[in-house]
Parts: structure tokens; sequence; C-alpha cells
């Protein structure tokens, strides 16, 4: 059954994640996983 509570924890995981793989998508320069060698055509 899906309650407040479960919403709530879905939140707090889902919103740092999020940020997270944007940073990595966006900013592909920083060499996290050793992709930051590619540059844009």
């Amino acid at each position: 059954m899906i309650t407040w509570s479960v919403i709530g924890i879905v939140i707090l995981i889902a919103i740092p994640f999020a940020a997270f793989s944007e940073l990595v998508v966006d900013h592909e320069d920083l060499s996290f996983f050793g992709r930051g060698k590619k540059k844009k055509k």
C-alpha cells in the first residue's frame, strides 16, 4: 500500500540521485568515470 511515508522515502531517495545524475551528465568534462576525455562537437 502506498502511504505518505512511502512517498516521502521515495522523494528523499529520488531527488539526490537525480541531482547526482544530472551533474554527471551535464558536466562530462569532469573525469568521474573516465569519460572526461571526450570533446563535444
